[in-house]
């Protein structure tokens, strides 16, 4: 996996898709797909980069196989 030129958000999500988080942000994952709007943008405040990728991990069509492929995981 070539994660070089990966955002901080964009690693969060693939890491949290192949379980590699800590306890911490695997926590955080699980906070933020859960979360209602409100406190979404509450997340957002302190976690901005991964709240961001994760909303786009669940909401754009075909970002994360491109995000995938980006990272040299599928063709």
């Amino acid at each position: 996996m070539n994660t070089e030129n990966l955002t901080k958000g964009e690693k969060f999500v693939l890491d949290w898709q192949y379980n590699r988080l800590g306890s911490f942000y695997n926590t955080l994952a699980i906070a933020i797909s859960k979360a209602d709007t409100e406190n979404t943008n509450r997340l957002r405040m302190a976690f901005p980069d991964e709240v961001d990728a994760m909303v786009k991990f669940s909401t754009e069509y075909g970002w994360y196989p491109e995000l995938e492929k980006r990272a040299g995981i599928r063709k």
